[in-house]
């Protein structure tokens, strides 16, 4: 009788959560500043407690790749020019062309998972690659020179990774 009632309130219990689909976001916003040689780097480790939902939920359940893009931008002169930009996920590199400044703090798209399936596969390998080994080790460097091939030293270069996601979820 006993078993039966703890069985019972088990069962109603947990037929209270339901698991949905919803939207996520995983975004790494990266700030370095240039050294004396014009070098950047940062690191950053990101776990699935990383990810931002919409609405409430109890507990993630599961998360998968729908996309990706890259952005940067910060203090950068018309003229400058990134080179050797490279994102490391786990030891696994995406390298970026130089990529050519044209206007005073521009925001620049350099690739979207959309029409990139080079760049697709190597973020939806990382999101796979964090579903099996909970976290994710993100390296992203390069270096900085103006219009005349000098090292720029002091200057922040801002990279933006955003991923969308669908995630599983308690509510």
């Amino acid at each position: 009788m006993i078993l039966g009632l703890i069985v019972s309130l088990a069962l109603a219990i947990t037929s209270c959560e339901k698991e949905t689909i919803t939207r996520g976001t995983l975004d790494y916003k990266f700030v370095p500043v240039t050294a004396s040689d014009g070098y950047f780097q940062e690191r950053q480790i990101a776990y699935p407690e990383n990810i931002t939902i919409s609405g409430y939920a109890n507990s993630i359940n599961d998360f998968s790749f729908l996309g990706s893009m890259v952005e940067v931008t910060g203090n950068l002169m018309a003229g400058d020019v990134i080179r050797g930009l490279v994102i490391d996920i786990d030891g696994v590199q995406y390298l970026f062309p130089d990529i050519p400044v044209y206007k005073n703090g521009e925001v620049i798209s350099l690739v979207d998972s959309r029409s990139n399936g080079v760049f697709y596969h190597f973020m939806s390998d990382a999101i796979n690659d964090m579903r099996h080994y909970g976290k994710q080790d993100i390296i992203v460097s390069g270096y900085l020179e103006d219009r005349y091939g000098r090292d720029v030293a002091g200057a922040t270069v801002a990279v933006n990774i955003y991923n969308d996601l669908d995630v599983r979820v308690n509510n």
